[in-house]
């Protein structure tokens, strides 16, 4: 009985991730119109990985660099992050910003991530998992934004096991200065 439940409780995940994938696909393809957001090229983040009140928090710095946006805006984008415990993930995929009012927007994102959970990280079910974030930002000078980010990593269900993890920041997103963007392709 208990392994039955267990199972459901299992599919039940799998199912609501991935309806959440889904609709972050069809919100980055299909987007919303509007003014054009400032087009950022690094985020820095600091703030906790494992935010459930059932989980003991690690710190958690970040770094992400978003490429030009290409067809309907979506940018490819890299990123590491490195816990306060040791460790770490390397991650690559696609964001998308969305305009909200005059100097705030949100970001939606979608990578996969090589992660290494180190000497004392969390088990994550495997080496491949999967990270959607979204990220509400607000426009303090030309060329900075200051957020929050919140984020999930999970393997899909691809793993024996899928404990998922929330991570939530303080970010901060800034344009390359516009002598560099001159000079780059």
């Amino acid at each position: 009985m208990r392994e039955r439940a267990s199972g459901e409780a299992r599919a039940a995940r799998r199912s609501v991730g991935g309806r959440v994938v889904l609709a972050l696909v069809l919100a980055l393809v299909g987007g919303a119109g509007g003014a054009a957001a400032q087009e950022v090229t690094g985020v820095a983040g600091l703030g906790a990985f494992a935010v459930r009140p059932d989980e003991e928090a690690e710190l958690l710095i970040d770094i992400e660099y978003r490429l030009p946006p290409r067809k309907h805006g979506i940018s490819p984008v890299i990123g590491a992050a490195a816990t306060s415990v040791g460790a770490t993930y390397l991650r690559a995929g696609f964001g998308r910003d969305f305009p909200l009012a005059s100097r705030w927007t949100t970001h939606l994102g979608f990578a996969a991530n090589l992660y290494f959970e180190g000497d004392a990280g969390k088990r994550l079910g495997g080496a491949l998992e999967f990270r959607s974030v979204i990220d509400l930002s607000y426009q303090v000078a030309p060329d900075l934004r200051v957020g929050v980010a919140l984020a999930h990593l999970s393997n899909g269900g691809l793993g024996r096991f899928n404990p998922g993890v929330e991570t939530l920041c303080l970010t901060f997103a800034w344009r390359q200065p516009p002598r560099l963007r001159r000079a780059l392709p």
